[in-house]
């Protein structure tokens, strides 16, 4: 099962949506052929229903927000499911998951400009990594450290849209530090997720900038998202 989610996952990156979204469905008309009943108490199943769920809200993200709101609330409630049921025994990449799934689910409301919405979205996804027995170990992994830039990001994006420049700064500021420490201690290894993000932060201290009137700092921060800031790059 975690194969077809990957491939699906393969092939929306690659913009191969038709085809991703008829793998998902080939995914869930599996899981669905197992009794619930039965099945509902099993972790594994409960993950790969949410997983599967949670790709195809990413294939409708850019063309069909209510429905992919629809499949993030559900993918949600099944990973939530899932970290009650295990307890200090769910493994942290199951939490790193439903971290991703919130901050996935926050982007949708912060293309609505429902700032509220995704900033009570991104507490969550925060509280979910830092209510891990082994957070302090965590938080030096690169997946966590990306992921905390990652919300930071967001919400500096939600607190420019509600008009506190100041403090969008702030978080926007500590998300490039933690994004300047990954570049450096990663520099010889293809990262493009790192790349993305360092792209998308600077893209949003260009808005703040020019929120500010000063369009030429803005025009600037615009210019650094050139590939060679980075040592390495994807092609």
């Amino acid at each position: 099962m975690p194969c077809v989610g990957g491939e699906a996952e393969a092939m929306h990156a690659l913009g191969q949506d038709e085809d991703a979204a008829a793998l998902v469905q080939q995914a869930l008309s599996l899981l669905q052929t197992y009794p619930g009943a039965e099945v509902e108490d099993m972790p594994n199943w409960t993950h790969n229903l949410a997983l599967t769920l949670l790709t195809h809200a990413k294939i409708l993200q850019d063309r069909d927000l209510a429905n992919a709101e629809v499949d993030y609330r559900r993918a949600l409630e099944h990973l939530d499911a899932v970290i009650v049921k295990l307890g200090v025994q769910c493994p942290p990449q199951i939490r790193l998951r439903m971290s991703l799934a919130l901050a996935g689910f926050a982007e949708l409301f912060l293309m609505q400009e429902q700032s509220s919405d995704a900033l009570s979205l991104i507490d969550r996804a925060q509280a979910v990594l830092q209510d891990s027995a082994e957070a302090l170990e965590l938080r030096k992994l690169s997946d966590w450290r990306l992921q905390f830039a990652r919300l930071q990001g967001q919400r500096c994006q939600a607190l420019r849209i509600q008009g506190q420049l100041q403090a969008a700064t702030q978080h926007n500021r500590e998300a490039e530090t933690e994004l300047a420490a990954l570049q450096e201690q990663f520099q010889e290894q293809d990262m493009p997720a790192l790349v993305v993000q360092a792209a998308v932060n600077l893209n949003e201290q260009a808005q703040i900038l020019a929120c500010t009137s000063r369009h030429e700092q803005a025009v600037a921060e615009q210019r650094r998202q050139h590939p060679r800031r980075f040592t390495r790059t994807t092609t």
